[in-house]
């Protein structure tokens, strides 16, 4: 009873809100009518600006801040000059939410896959800016973003998932950046509205090395009857491309995507050298820039030249733009859905997939780079060829064995009176 006693009981009928006039109680024209000048009983007699935008067929409203007629006429002016600013620019009046803003840079980037950006890399961006309109808001304006909020940005996407690493971190600060200066190249947005982000070490994430004994059981389940048969009857020559595919990113370095956009233009040189058990077959490779991950064309030395000598005599695709791994019945690149799918067949038949890391493309690379490292190489002439930096190569191969570097650090050379080197030995 006593509960009852607090209850509010409805009494008929709500009574309906009034809405109030926005009757124009007093007008002003500029600029031979475009520029509307009025006041109205809700807006406490200050004079508002109105200006029909015919590009974007919408009405720009905006208060002059003041009642006075004079003031009111002076800030209108300086209003319909920046708007005519911005359409003589071709930039929207009005200011974009953060969704049409990652939407309309996403679309942007879409125009590069297929010869500048893979299909996956695009939907890592997609991935990241999901993340950054779950931090923003979806609907929020982007001048309505202070650069002060992305102080908490780190902090945020912690709590929503803790195991996220610095290096996740620092690649959507660089891809929330990048939209923003396209935004700014654009006119959508100041310079100044460019956000900081927190200092945050990014740390050595070194990938795992796939060991020789790994590379072996791949290499001999490639060659073996088993690979080739426990197949569709279609796929046994595919299979193949795939065995080459795996001797060539594991004896010159490239990315798969690299591998997969390379040319027969591009096999500059085969050489076959004697080498002191058997000959050694090397090969001069060319990546232009639209084939390359940087963007930056390069050459890169190779072994297993004998694998592209192979391949000619497995396909009619062999003219200079004819792509040197490519589907034997239309001459388009591989699928890469599919070259995983035979790779993950190999992992399973093998065993490892079992692995807390099972081995992909991309470890033969770290495996190549890696051998070369052991065998002497100069990181100068292997990031070179690797198409990587300097700074790359020591994060992610600072565990190779520091007798590599001991053995050029404490060479033997021989010395004058006074201990000055004269002569390597």
């Amino acid at each position: 009873m006593e509960l009852e006693e607090h209850i509010k009981k409805p009494r008929g009928r709500p009574r309906k809100r009034k809405n109030k006039s926005w009757k124009r109680t007093e007008t002003h024209e500029l600029y031979d009518g475009d520029v509307l000048l009025f006041r109205c009983a809700p807006s406490g007699k200050i004079w508002q600006f109105q200006v029909w935008i015919s590009q974007e067929a919408r009405v720009y409203r905006r208060s002059t801040k003041t009642r006075n007629i004079e003031d009111a006429i002076r800030v209108a002016k300086e209003y319909y000059i920046a708007v005519q600013v911005k359409l003589a620019n071709e930039t929207p009046v009005f200011p974009h939410s953060a969704e049409e803003l990652a939407l309309e840079w996403l679309e942007h980037r879409k125009r590069d896959v297929g010869h500048m950006r893979t299909e996956g890399r695009w939907m890592v961006l997609r991935t990241q800016l999901k993340h950054w309109l779950n931090f923003v808001g979806h609907h929020i304006k982007i001048n309505d973003i202070s650069k002060n909020r992305y102080d908490e940005y780190y902090s945020h996407r912690r709590q929503l998932n803790p195991e996220v690493t610095n290096g996740t971190l620092v690649a959507e600060k660089g891809t929330i950046r990048s939209m923003y200066r396209w935004a700014i190249d654009r006119g959508f947005l100041h310079y100044t509205a460019l956000p900081q982000f927190p200092t945050i070490p990014k740390g050595r994430q070194q990938r795992r090395c796939i060991e020789v004994s790994e590379y072996r059981q791949i290499y001999e389940y490639m060659r073996s009857e088993e690979w080739l048969k426990n197949c569709n009857p279609g796929d046994e020559v595919f299979r193949q491309q795939i065995r080459y595919m795996t001797l060539v990113l594991a004896n010159t370095g490239i990315r798969l995507g690299e591998c997969r956009r390379l040319t027969w233009g591009g096999v500059k040189k085969i050489y076959k050298e004697k080498g002191k058990k058997r000959h050694q077959w090397t090969v001069e490779l060319f990546l232009e820039e639209n084939q390359t991950k940087n963007k930056k064309a390069r050459k890169v030395q190779g072994r297993r030249a004998d694998v592209f000598v192979d391949l000619k005599k497995l396909t009619d695709f062999t003219n200079r733009n004819d792509l040197v791994f490519c589907d034997f019945h239309t001459g388009k690149e591989l699928q890469r859905h599919k070259v995983y799918k035979h790779w993950n067949s190999m992992l399973k038949a093998t065993g490892l997939d079992q692995h807390e890391e099972p081995p992909t493309f991309y470890h033969l690379r770290h495996f190549y780079a890696t051998q070369r490292l052991y065998a002497g190489v100069r990181p100068y002439n292997l990031h070179e060829n690797m198409g990587c930096s300097m700074k790359y190569l020591e994060e992610q191969y600072g565990h190779v064995d520091t007798t590599v570097v001991r053995r050029d650090l404490l060479k033997d050379a021989r010395y004058d009176d006074v201990g000055v080197v004269i002569e390597d030995i």
